[in-house]
């Protein structure tokens, strides 16, 4: 028999302790513990409400459950984490399905932690490559360098080429790195990318394509990497980005494209043009500092997109574990801003309806 709740007006059954609605305790209930006295023998109607296997069911009682219903009506429980649940369940279901098995998390230390190394050493050499070019180019004469027996144009000779080697075993670190941390997004639940992973690889090398990808890359990581975005979501794409990837990807050019120009310029063999050395010594001066900038905020951006997915993976991971003990679970800043170290805790809320 159907009945209206005298709170909000939705129908109730005969059967249904609470409305779905409002969860107000329905007086006119058959079953209910509050107005009538409790019964030892549940009847076979009742037991039948309980959740066939893979359907919609409450967490307390696993009684059947229907959209748009706010409250388990046998129980009263609020429904808003068991359809939050089953929404995430729902979503990822769908991903599986077309896409396969998702992959896991893998942590990113194995080539974040190597990478932090060289770009520390390489902006300390880029550096003093710098300096000391700009420092031949306002106080220097063309025979400092132009002597093969002249020291320091041999030191710089090998800083260059320690440097080369640095900025080799640097890209491909850095490719590694971007690579994997772009793997790992879907793993932390983080929906509708723009891209595939294979771009994380191949938008480093492909000419034309790596004017721009590699930095939607790595804007990308950091918008999909934060500890709060929600899970399966496309909004994080509307994140802001710092201002330190501009600047990385503007200098790193402009490095390269001075450093480029600083060779083309540089005298030949046997021969001193006072002006072209000092073009050369000027150039290789703006293309060093260029290049220490651009390892500065490469390194900021990388460790700090590996820390937030480090954090995500852990609320993640941590949300996962509540769901499957049937409890619920929520994040508690221990400190400001978006690296503060977060702490877990499990809040015990409300499981019965208003009254």
């Amino acid at each position: 028999m159907d009945l209206s709740c005298k709170e909000c007006g939705s129908t109730v059954t005969d059967t249904d302790r609470f409305c779905p609605a409002c969860g107000t305790p329905n007086a006119a209930c058959r079953f209910h513990p509050k107005f009538g006295p409790g019964i030892k023998v549940f009847e076979p109607r009742i037991l039948s409400d309980l959740a066939p296997a893979g359907a919609p069911s409450c967490p307390r009682c696993h009684r059947a459950i229907e959209r748009p219903h706010e409250y388990c009506t046998a129980c009263g429980m609020g429904l808003d984490e068991a359809w939050e649940r089953l929404d995430r369940v729902t979503v990822l279901n769908a991903w599986r399905r077309e896409r396969g098995e998702l992959d896991r998390y893998r942590r990113p230390t194995w080539v974040v932690t190597p990478l932090m190394a060289v770009l520390t050493v390489g902006i300390v050499l880029a550096t003093g490559i710098g300096l000391v070019n700009l420092w031949l180019f306002f106080w220097g004469d063309a025979s400092t360098r132009s002597g093969a027996t002249g020291s320091l144009g041999h030191g710089l000779d090998i800083a260059t080429a320690i440097a080369v080697v640095l900025f080799a075993v640097g890209a491909a670190l850095t490719l590694a790195a971007t690579w994997l941390l772009y793997r790992n997004l879907p793993a932390l639940e983080v929906g509708d990318l723009r891209f595939g992973p294979a771009w994380a690889f191949w938008g480093w090398l492909v000419p034309g394509i790596n004017l721009w990808r590699p930095k939607q890359i790595v804007d990308d990581l950091w918008r999909g990497s934060h500890p709060y975005a929600p899970s399966f979501s496309a909004s994080w794409r509307v994140g802001p980005v710092p201002v330190w990837s501009s600047v990385w990807w503007i200098t790193a050019w402009l490095g390269a494209g001075f450093a480029l120009l600083s060779h083309l310029v540089a005298p030949a063999a046997g021969t001193v043009n006072p002006d072209d050395v000092r073009a050369s010594f000027a150039l290789a001066g703006a293309a060093g500092l260029a290049l220490a900038l651009s390892a500065a905020c490469l390194q900021l951006l990388v460790r700090t997109i590996a820390d937030r997915q480090e954090l995500r993976a852990s609320i993640v991971a941590h949300r996962d574990e509540v769901h499957r003990d049937g409890g619920s679970a929520t994040v508690v800043p221990a400190g400001d801003g978006d690296a503060a170290l977060l702490r877990p805790v499990v809040v015990d809320r409300a499981v019965h309806g208003k009254y």
